[in-house]
């Protein structure tokens, strides 16, 4: 098995204030030196006369002093390398556990907003003109528009004779309500949609946190489920230019389902980069 982190911090701390076998031997040289050099100087032939010097304090002083300056140098050395190395693990540390500090913020505001975002999403989806809805009432009309089209490829049974009424004029008008009565409400759910997809794209992309992945992955999965249902994905198939060709809606609200369009566009694309994202991160834990 591997070393732990934490084991792998002691053996460094450990190697900075324990002294290696060079390290040994120079320092009990020295001891050696410090305490038999004014022996050596003074007692036995060592090449440097001492005849004449001050009193034996000062002589062993002097002697002893290069000796003793060494030792105290290269001991005040080794214990500011072992302080620089601890005030550097601390602040390693430190910025480890900031780290999981923000990760665990950064989940619980990812939990609340899709909570938040779930009810806003659940309350819109009892709208519409038939309650299912206001992405099923935006579906709903354009299908009443493509019928509209139908009935004029088919004149024989466009007219209603009885009422002396064309039916496709009847699928026109209501396909136009029913989309410019619901185009905001959707968007409105987009904007969540797009709202949540960009901070959960945001928090993966900054942290490679194992929780944080998996938390964003679930989110994720949640969104699509959403997105992909009550026909929230079903303007991603309608080709607006075509029914502004065709005068049967205005430039205005066409401008406004373009929005909705792109707008549903860069959900599916956040949707796929997350769950990619996630994916990659996922396989690198494991």
């Amino acid at each position: 098995m591997g070393e732990t982190t934490e084991n792998k911090k002691e053996k460094r701390i450990e190697r900075l204030i324990s002294f290696t076998n060079a390290e040994k031997i120079g320092l009990g040289a020295l001891l050696v030196l410090i305490i038999f050099s004014p022996l050596i100087f003074t007692q036995l032939y060592s090449g440097v006369s001492f005849i004449g010097s001050g009193e034996i304090g000062d002589t062993i002083g002097g002697i002893t002093a290069p000796f003793v300056n060494l030792l105290a140098a290269y001991l005040v050395y080794k214990s500011f390398t072992a302080q620089i190395e601890a005030n550097t693990q601390q602040r390693k540390d430190h910025d480890k556990q900031m780290s999981i500090i923000l990760n665990e913020q950064t989940i619980n505001y990812l939990l609340n907003l899709y909570e938040n975002m779930e009810k806003d999403y659940m309350s819109n989806n009892e709208g519409g003109n038939d309650g299912n809805g206001w992405a099923t009432q935006l579906a709903t009309g354009f299908h009443k528009l493509d019928k509209y089209r139908e009935l004029k490829d088919n004149p024989s049974e466009d007219y209603d004779s009885t009422t002396d009424t064309y039916n496709s004029d009847s699928f026109a008008f209501h396909g136009r309500i029913e989309i410019s009565t619901s185009v905001f409400k959707v968007n409105y759910i987009y904007h969540n949609f797009a709202m949540l997809n960009d901070a959960l794209f945001n928090a993966v992309s900054n942290s490679n946190d194992r929780n944080l992945q998996y938390v964003a992955r679930y989110i994720t999965a949640k969104i699509s489920s959403l997105f992909n249902s009550n026909n929230y994905n079903y303007i991603l198939t309608r080709d607006i230019q075509g029914y502004i060709d065709e005068g049967l809606i205005d430039e205005k609200l066409g401008g406004e389902l373009e929005i909705s369009k792109e707008a549903a566009n860069h959900i599916r694309s956040r949707l796929i980069e997350i769950m990619r994202n996630t994916e990659y991160a996922n396989e690198k834990h494991t």
